[in-house]
């Protein structure tokens, strides 16, 4: 038996040594011109999406992946009419080491919209014109945009700087336990629907006086506002920020 034991060690440690091999770099690139309205769905489990606005109508994916030999990246993207699906797919996923990922930057044209799927890392956004869909476990949800969005985070925060739009919109925002911020202009009118197991504030006073009840949901703003938000959390916080510049 004690011949044996050397043997073990020797082993084991040639085992710790393969296991902590650091995770290579790769690029990944693709660009597509859009010319009608299309939608993207992409699904990422394994790192942020980082999103920009274009100033012309290509969208331009970009990722920069973190991968192993044992545990190979890919991400396929499949087309159709009108529809265009792209999801992170890990070799071994089970067993992923922490290092491996793949954070994503997408240049967004306005006639595309997006249908987002994120667990492992923030999705945030700067200046879109694009309607936004996204469903999250545990990231944090930073949006802004324009258009209408469908924002859910069991467990993180969603912040939406709502810009200016003349056209009605409706956005629907949604948490378990995280908070939910919404920020808009000043002087732009809106309709809150609100419904908390905690607490809703805000920075203005007349939107507080605009407090109006309606069973479990609480109404802030004006009445009939072409722009309407639909925001529930249940253990979370709710605030309402009016901002001079967005």
């Amino acid at each position: 038996m004690p011949r044996l034991l050397p043997l073990i060690l020797i082993l084991f440690f040639v085992g710790d040594v393969v296991a902590s091999q650091p995770a290579a770099l790769e690029r990944i690139h693709w660009e597509k011109h859009i010319s009608k309205p299309t939608t993207l769905i992409f699904k990422n489990h394994h790192g942020h999406i980082r999103l920009r606005s274009s100033a012309d109508e290509k969208l331009v994916f970009h990722a920069v992946a973190q991968s192993s030999k044992q545990h190979e990246v890919r991400i396929d993207f499949k087309e159709s009419d009108g529809l265009i699906e792209a999801e992170v797919l890990f070799k071994n996923a089970e067993d992923l080491p922490d290092d491996h990922r793949v954070d994503a930057v997408i240049v967004v044209p306005s006639v595309l919209s997006l249908d987002l799927d994120i667990a492992r890392g923030q999705l945030t956004s700067k200046g879109l014109k694009s309607v936004i869909k996204a469903r999250s476990i545990d990231s944090d949800i930073k949006i802004k945009t324009t258009e209408a969005v469908d924002l859910f985070s069991q467990n993180g925060d969603i912040h939406l700087t709502a810009k200016n739009n003349p056209n009605p919109t409706q956005h629907l925002l949604k948490s378990h336990k995280g908070d939910v911020n919404v920020y808009v202009h000043q002087d732009s009118e809106n309709t809150f629907k609100t419904t908390s197991g905690t607490a809703t504030s805000s920075n203005d006073a007349s939107l507080i006086e605009s407090m109006r009840k309606a069973g479990r949901s609480v109404f802030f703003g004006s009445e009939k506002a072409h722009r309407q938000f639909d925001i529930q959390t249940d253990t979370g916080f709710i605030r309402l920020i009016k901002q001079k510049h967005q």
